[in-house]
Order: structure tokens, then C-alpha cells, then sequence
């Protein structure tokens, strides 16, 4: 049985997909859990919302491939640094995969040395203005 390719995504549905994972709370909860399937079920029903129709595992190869260009990205912009980005979503991408990198090296200064999933330091990850006032994670069906 052969799988059916979906329909390319559109400039606008990448922007919405990009617009809902870049919530503080998606991330935090992608952070937190290694089974994120919930959170990937809780961006299809944003794009719904939305008016476009993505199930959660279209969401999460969208999300797993603009990283991939997004890395590959910031590789040649580090190797030829006068070359232009031609990745489209590098800016959008960059804001929230340059601030996790920020707060990785910042929990590593206070001592943590697990990464972006760890939870040794939740005191010290609660007093961060952004994370401390983020309302909640997204709940787990």
C-alpha cells in the first residue's frame, strides 16, 4: 500500500503552524516531555482553528523539517557569513531555537548539565521573568 503524499504547505499555514509552536507554553511543554504527541494533537487542532487542515503527525514533520533547514541554515551562515540566508523562516525559526539555546547555556552557568529537557533546576527556571509568567503548560489528553 503506497502512502498518499499531503498537500504541499502554504506560506500561510507555515506562518500559522510556526505562530502557535513558537507559544512559550508549546515549547516549554516540548522541553518538558519526551512524548509530545499531545502537543503535536494540540497544534493540529490551532491550525483547525484556524481554518487549515493539518493532522498532528503533518505538524510534526512540518516542524521536524524547518528545524532541519533552520540548522542547516545557521551551518552555512557560520561557514560564509557574507552569503544572504535564503531559508525563508530563518528569523521566525531563529527566535525561538536561539532562545532555547540561550537558556540552555544559562541553566549550564547555574550548574545543570542535562539541556533543554532538564527539570533539576525548576527553582531557578521559575524565577525567569518569561518562564515564571507563562501561564501554565499545555495539559496532556
Amino acid at each position: 500500500m503506497l502512502a498518499e503524499r499531503s498537500v504541499n504547505w502554504t506560506v500561510e499555514e507555515t506562518q500559522v503552524l510556526l505562530c502557535a509552536w513558537s507559544d512559550e507554553r508549546v515549547q516549554k511543554s516540548l522541553a518538558e516531555n519526551l512524548r509530545n504527541r499531545h502537543v503535536f494533537k494540540h497544534l493540529s487542532a490551532r491550525m483547525s482553528e484556524m481554518g487549515f487542515s493539518r493532522s498532528p503527525h503533518q505538524c510534526r514533520l512540518r516542524v521536524k523539517t524547518l528545524k532541519a533547514n533552520y540548522v542547516r541554515a545557521k551551518l552555512q551562515r557560520s561557514v560564509d557569513s557574507l552569503q544572504p540566508c535564503t531559508f525563508k523562516y530563518f528569523s521566525e525559526m531563529d527566535a525561538v531555537l536561539g532562545r532555547r539555546s540561550l537558556l540552555t547555556s544559562l541553566a549550564r552557568e547555574h550548574g545543570c548539565r542535562c539541556g533543554s529537557r532538564c527539570t533539576h533546576t525548576k527553582e531557578w527556571w521559575s524565577s525567569v521573568e518569561w518562564y515564571s509568567g507563562s501561564g501554565g503548560t499545555i495539559e496532556q489528553h
